[in-house]
């Protein structure tokens, strides 16, 4: 096993490589998430929303923690082109 000579190291720090979380979920759609929540109980005042928005929510972290990245396959599922190049 071969050694790098000195210079060849620099340290890595978790927060370049790990995705920003907000509650566990991806900043965007965690925004996005209680924005929609908050302007449907607050706005037209309906609490009985958050009976249904808090077990959403611990299904979306549940499927966060198990794929990190479900959220971008999805958008690039939904987005991309739906035909086959030969």
């Amino acid at each position: 096993m071969s050694e790098q000579p000195d210079g060849y190291e620099i340290p890595l720090y978790r927060a370049l490589c790990e995705e920003i979380l907000m509650g566990g979920l991806q900043r965007k759609v965690a925004l996005l998430y209680w924005t929609i929540v908050a302007a449907v109980v607050i706005g037209l005042r309906q609490i009985w929303f958050l009976s249904i928005a808090v077990p959403l929510y611990l299904f979306l972290l549940h499927h966060t923690k198990k794929d990190n990245q479900i959220w971008d396959v999805g958008r690039k599922a939904l987005l991309g082109r739906q035909t086959l190049k030969p």
